[in-house]
């Protein structure tokens, strides 16, 4: 099943929630959050990937993410959330 934390866990995860959440089809709609932050909106998903310096606060519940994420989204870090 992988290990907690493992890349493949991580995939086995947002694969899942692919599928739950119809992700995949039907469009998405670029959200602006700043300099140095990829965003977008797909649903009632919310993907970030924050390649700032600078932590960036979220509301929602995190879905998966690349990394540990607790009130911000670290540097380098990507998440998806249910908004």
């Amino acid at each position: 099943l992988g290990a907690d934390g493992s890349t493949l866990q991580m995939y086995k995860v947002a694969l899942a929630h692919r599928h739950a959440y119809d992700l995949g089809a039907g469009q998405i709609e670029w959200v602006d959050l700043g300099p140095g932050v990829v965003a977008f909106d797909h649903g009632p998903v919310r993907v970030v990937a924050n390649l700032s310096a600078t932590p960036i606060p979220f509301v929602g519940t995190v879905l998966a993410s690349s990394g540990p994420v607790h009130s911000a989204i670290p540097s380098s870090t990507t998440i998806w959330i249910e908004r």
